[in-house]
């Protein structure tokens, strides 16, 4: 059965719903929207689509926390909130943020960090990762209406000195990233 709120004809194999004014049940709605990005991936299944509407997000309070992609999952910005279908978003108009800034004390312009130099205390390594081993990350992976600000991947390992912004892992054989990346701004992430 289909789970309930999810029949938007953009996305047949359903939507989940982020939002900071949502009540974090179940993202059905957009009254009824998650509040964290990564649990709605976590939640999410192949052939689903997330909906995020406008805000600054942060994958959580630790330097190794990230939003971590789901192969087959579509993860769209850009919404006001009261969108019923896809179309509707105007991801220029509905700022959606996804930041490094676990601190929330970088300088920034509307959560946006500018410039490296911007960067006060550590953040995220890596604000996005996608890890395309079993099963590999392919176009059907979405990724499209984000900023995606103040990664910081200076760590001491060497993957974690590469993709402060974005993390792409996926090398021959059975393992693939290539993520289909779209309306996406990066700005002050450092590597």
């Amino acid at each position: 059965p289909q789970k309930a709120g999810k029949n938007a004809p953009d996305a047949p194999g359903g939507i989940i719903r982020v939002a900071k004014s949502g009540d974090g049940s179940d993202g059905s709605t957009w009254g009824k929207a998650y509040t964290d990005i990564q649990t709605a991936i976590t939640a999410a299944v192949s052939g689903e689509e997330i909906w995020v509407a406008a805000g600054i997000y942060t994958p959580g309070i630790e330097i190794s926390d990230t939003f971590q992609l789901k192969s087959g999952v579509a993860v769209y910005g850009g919404f006001a909130a009261t969108e019923t279908v896809r179309s509707e978003r105007d991801w220029l108009s509905n700022l959606t943020v996804l930041s490094g800034d676990i601190h929330g004390d970088d300088i920034n312009t509307n959560g946006v960090v500018l410039t490296t130099t911007d960067i006060i205390t550590p953040n995220s390594i890596h604000v996005v990762y996608a890890f395309g081993h079993n099963p590999p990350i392919t176009e059907s992976t979405v990724l499209d209406g984000f900023t995606i600000t103040a990664g910081q991947a200076d760590g001491g390992n060497l993957d974690q000195k590469w993709g402060g912004g974005f993390y792409c892992y996926g090398s021959g054989g059975t393992n693939e990233c290539s993520p289909t990346l779209e309306n996406i701004v990066f700005s002050g992430n450092y590597a």
